[in-house]
């Protein structure tokens, strides 16, 4: 029979002997083979174990351990005059010893798939080695872009071939730039060792890096109101480019910018940027030059507004009103008045009309009348003021004041002007507030000597339809009311023309 008892991550087997009380023990079993075991993921060595005593029976200094492949025998020489007692016999043997922990090798490949960074594409062995069911890191790799190039996307490390449960794969220590781009970071692989070796494992790294875009700053554009009034005017200059462009700015014949001289510089921020500039009173014409100093400018290239920007300033004594309107009806045409003058930059109320002459066409044949007399107000106009203000306290319905059929007289007031015209138009044409009459007579249709059927053609006096009228040879039709134009005609047939009735009035 044999024991097995577990010691220290490894077993050890014993034997046992039947031997009669009395007998030498050397008789029946000069020496008994122990068999020591490692455990699994452990081995051991004949050379690290050594007998340290035992019972007298044993002949400890003969005593010795030998290697059969991974497990260790001892041999336990007994001593030659060493008898067996007539009871069991229960012989221990310490020894010392201990099983190590086998080393498990991982080996494989990392393919490093890269474009403007480093590592460059290659191909490198990894291995490693270590403890059964320990981990540890086998690879650890900082990826750097090229200069002036970034990560749009992240590397990645993944496994292509291998047992994913034994890898643990991931990245650490991202570098950004001061735009938050991503110029480097570092890859690793973390490795638990199974208990047995493994080799042919692929690790993959992509990380392909692009060009960090480099955007120009340049100043690319400017709007102002270059209109100046006489009086002192603060007008703010709005520069538009690329954030951190520098711009560099100077004006002439007294006007400032917001530090109180005649120059200035700055950078742009993000959106625009707007500079504020004092134009001061000027009695007389005066021009500006506002100039974008080069160098100490960032213009573009592309920059094709004018520079220097030019003011022109006049000192303004009267300016004009002007009205307008206008007919959708091509039988009707309107004249409108030459502009109102008014005194420039006056605070005090000032008034006046303007007079707008409707016409009918030299061949119309209708009359034309207001459908009502109710005067127009100010909001059935659309005024453009600038500097100023007016208002339109009437648009008075007028007819035939001198050569026109209707008159229309816009009569205004104007609290205060500034140096800009004004004008004014009627928002809808002026046909819409007129009723159109048309003029109809009495015709004959007179067939008394024709040969055969006549017909003939003549606009409806009521709603202007051109209808027909057959007329049998030897027949007449007499007092037909139509309107004279289009004119009456005889279109087939050799009946005599339509002639006027003077005797019958049509309605």
């Amino acid at each position: 029979m044999s024991n097995i008892v577990a010691i220290d991550n490894f077993t050890v087997t014993s034997e046992e002997f039947i031997i009669p009380g009395g007998d030498l023990i050397s008789s029946v079993a000069p020496q008994a083979v122990l068999t020591i075991t490692p455990n699994q993921g452990y081995e051991i060595e004949a050379s690290n174990f050594t007998v340290v005593s035992s019972n007298p029976e044993v002949d400890v200094p003969s005593s010795y351990f030998t290697q059969d492949g991974e497990n260790v025998m001892l041999t336990v020489v007994f001593v030659s005059t060493a008898t067996m007692p007539s009871n069991n016999l229960d012989i221990k043997v310490c020894m010392r010893g201990a099983a190590q922990e086998l080393g498990v090798t991982i080996a494989g490949t990392v393919f490093y798939d890269t474009a403007n960074a480093t590592p460059l594409p290659q191909n490198l062995p990894y291995t490693n080695s270590g403890p059964a069911e320990s981990t540890e890191e086998i690879l650890s790799q900082l990826i750097q872009a090229d200069t002036g190039y970034y990560f749009q996307s992240t590397p990645t490390i993944s496994l292509r071939t291998g047992d994913p449960t034994d890898y643990n794969l991931y990245t650490t220590g991202s570098v950004l730039d001061s735009d938050n781009r991503l110029t480097a970071i570092r890859v690793n692989a973390d490795y638990t060792y199974p208990f047995v070796n493994h080799s042919g494992d692929e690790i993959d790294v992509y990380a392909h890096a692009i060009e960090i875009p480099v955007i120009l700053e340049y100043v690319t554009g400017y709007s102002i109101n270059t209109t100046v009034p006489a009086a002192q005017t603060v007008r703010n200059l709005a520069i538009t480019g690329v954030q951190g462009a520098d711009y560099s700015l100077t004006i002439d014949n007294g006007a400032t910018f917001s530090n109180g001289t005649n120059a200035i510089t700055g950078v742009l921020p993000s959106g625009q940027e707007l500079v504020p500039i004092t134009f001061p009173t000027v009695t007389s014409t005066t021009t500006h030059n506002l100039t974008f100093v080069v160098p100490g400018t960032d213009l573009s290239p592309d920059f094709s507004q004018p520079n220097p920007i030019v003011f022109q300033r006049r000192v303004i004594t009267s300016i004009q009103l002007s009205g307008t309107i206008t007919s959708g009806d091509t039988d009707l045409s309107v004249t409108n008045p030459t502009p109102l003058a008014l005194d420039a930059s006056y605070s005090f109320t000032q008034s006046g009309s303007l007079t707008h002459d409707i016409t009918i066409s030299p061949l119309a044949d209708f009359t034309i009348a207001w459908t009502d007399t109710n005067s127009l107000v100010d909001s059935d106009f659309t005024k453009t003021e600038a500097d100023g203000n007016f208002t339109i306290t009437q648009g008075a319905k007028l007819l035939n004041l001198g050569s026109s059929d209707l008159t229309l007289r816009v009569d205004i007031t104007s609290p205060f002007t500034g140096v800009q015209n004004m004008s004014y138009a009627l928002t809808n044409d002026i046909d819409t507030y007129i009723t159109k009459t048309y003029v109809c007579a009495a015709l004959d249709f007179d067939n008394s000597q024709g040969t055969v059927d006549s017909v003939y053609e003549y606009a409806d006096c009521d709603t202007g339809a051109i209808t027909q009228e057959t007329v049998p040879a030897g027949g007449v039709v007499t007092g037909q009311c139509a309107r004279l134009m289009p004119p009456a005609s005889l279109i087939s047939g050799d009946g005599n023309p339509p002639a006027l009735n003077p005797t019958i009035t049509c309605p």
